[in-house]
């Protein structure tokens, strides 16, 4: 069997991703999911190279533009991801010796048919090893925005809107919480398994944990066990979900019987949640745009054996007449720019540009007006967003005040007690990567009169 060259895997990777728009975490799962064969720690290696380039690519391209005779956006394709590879080898991985990721590196090039670039990969690489520290000092440059811009990899735009919304201390939190590895939260399934049935389980597979950082249901996970191989995700005792999402099942708080539309359900963590406490009563829909996302929720459904859930592929954009003021509850955690799960999917920090912003402002307030329609009278909406950014969150807020017939609604009866006042007892939150120690998240509740 030919040994696989995982630094050949990771530059490849890279490639699709920053050139050709691959999304990171779909592309390092089938990947790595279509080499069965790959050791477990070659799979570490690989994982970590490719997210830890991505995730620092403004300050590798910075790095590289600064000792090379031609800039990183001129070079060919494979070239610049090997190079980035490697850069990001000498910059950051100490277990790898800079001779051998330079040399590695070199050999990759060859091995594509492009021996005559090696002296060029070689002379570049050479020269990051040899500036290496002054480069990571940032020498030279003096605008602390800039410094800031390339000290975290956040493009200025992002980090100057952020400094607008929030003190410096809480930017530098922030940047500082995307940086750091994102912990793998789970939420026990309460009406399937006790706390202590879970913890015991999870010990059995070799799993620690330990308490999430607002819910007691709610776990860190640590281990080398993919969550997919546990029993206690197997047994639907457990589902996948960031502390953050986790604040909407606690906002809404169903009582049973009552009827939920989630709108925008898949991968389906926010409907397993509110499905768990209404404990078998009621009826969810849960909705999602494509067969693709739905089938995910159904994922969830199988492996829970929840049966009170309906699963409809729909475009929430598109008004169903059979749901007009239907629901106690409607959900509504809408598409958005996705600048608070950066720690999770790095790339997101070159996709996004304000222009996108903008326009998803306007899809979100266009669901708005669709879903809204589906409470009852005295029900509830729920509104939330995986980002942080006004146009997408607060401004939203005034617009639904504005346009719709709601109210907001107070959520300090419903959150944990660190999460109450300020903001929550106006009906609307904001939670910080590095702040929170969660994702970053938007989570506002309204009334309808």
């Amino acid at each position: 069997m030919t040994k696989v060259n995982t630094r050949e895997m990771a530059a490849l990777m890279v490639q699709k991703i920053m050139d050709q728009g691959e999304y990171s975490h779909v592309l390092l799962r089938r990947t790595l999911a279509a080499c069965p064969e790959l050791e477990k720690r070659d799979r570490a290696f690989i994982t970590r190279m490719v997210t830890g380039t991505v995730e620092r690519c403004l300050f590798l391209d910075y790095g590289i533009n600064r000792v090379a005779s031609t800039r990183v956006s001129k070079m060919k394709p494979f070239i610049r991801a090997v190079l980035r590879i490697s850069a990001y080898q000498i910059f950051y991985m100490d277990s790898v010796e800079d001779r051998a990721a330079c040399n590695e590196g070199v050999n990759l090039v060859k091995k594509h048919g492009l021996r005559n670039l090696s002296g060029f990969a070689n002379g570049v690489l050479r020269a990051l090893i040899r500036n290496k520290d002054q480069l990571l000092a940032l020498e030279g440059i003096d605008d602390p925005a800039e410094r800031e811009s390339l000290t975290y990899s956040v493009p200025r735009w992002i980090t100057g809107r952020w400094h607008q919304m929030f003190s410096a201390d809480a930017v530098r939190q922030i940047l500082e919480g995307i940086s750091e590895e994102a912990p793998l939260t789970v939420r026990i399934n309460q009406s399937l398994a006790s706390t202590e049935q879970v913890k015991q389980s999870l010990e059995q597979d070799g799993v620690s944990w330990k308490p999430g950082p607002w819910f007691p249901g709610s776990l860190i996970l640590s281990g080398s066990v993919p969550p997919d191989q546990l029993k206690s995700f197997r047994r639907g005792w457990i589902q996948i979900q960031d502390t953050s999402s986790q604040t909407v099942g606690a906002a809404a708080d169903p009582e049973a019987g009552c009827c939920i539309i989630d709108v925008c359900a898949a991968p389906g963590g926010k409907t397993m949640d509110v499905t768990d406490r209404l404990r078998g009563t009621g009826h969810v829909w849960a909705c999602d745009l494509t067969e693709r996302k739905v089938s995910l929720i159904r994922e969830n459904l199988e492996r829970t054996g929840f049966s009170n859930v309906e699963t409809v592929v729909h475009d929430a954009c598109v008004y169903e007449e059979k749901w007009e003021q239907k629901a106690d509850l409607v959900i509504a955690d809408l598409p958005c720019s996705g600048l608070g799960v950066i720690g999770r999917k790095p790339d997101i920090r070159y996709r996004v540009t304000p222009e996108e912003i903008t326009g998803l402002q306007r899809l979100q307030r266009q669901i708005l007006s669709v879903v809204s329609r589906y409470v009852k009278p005295g029900g509830r909406l729920i509104y939330s967003t995986c980002t942080i950014t006004r146009e997408e969150n607060e401004e939203n807020v005034r617009w639904i005040q504005t346009h719709l017939p709601f109210v907001l609604t107070p959520l300090t009866g419903t959150l944990p007690e660190g999460l109450r006042g300020g903001t929550a007892e106006k009906g609307w939150l904001q939670l910080l990567p590095g702040v929170h120690g969660c994702d970053g998240f938007f989570l506002s509740q309204f009334r309808r009169i």
